[in-house]
């Protein structure tokens, strides 16, 4: 189960950027973003990551200022990556 959750994130560089960068504290979808990867990607993969349940909005009902956190699922999973890369 660990390995096909794994996979899902590391499938794709925006969703690993995202889980790593929260790895670091809550941030919103403008902190996210950067040259390479723009907001309104970093939104769309937050709601996907949301929905999976590895990502959390603090504050749903603020329109403008979502701010989002890791889940207890997704913090697993980066224990269990730094594990097997160690």
């Amino acid at each position: 189960m660990m390995n096909k959750e794994l996979n899902y994130i590391l499938k794709s560089e925006i969703r690993f950027h995202i889980i790593l960068q929260l790895k670091n504290g809550i941030k919103t979808p403008k902190e996210l973003s950067s040259k390479k990867f723009y907001l309104s990607h970093i939104s769309t993969n937050l709601k996907e990551l949301e929905n999976k349940n590895y990502v959390i909005c603090v504050n749903p009902e603020d329109r403008k200022n979502k701010k989002y956190s890791l889940t207890k699922k997704s913090e697993e999973i980066l224990n269990y990556l730094h594990k097997i890369t160690k």
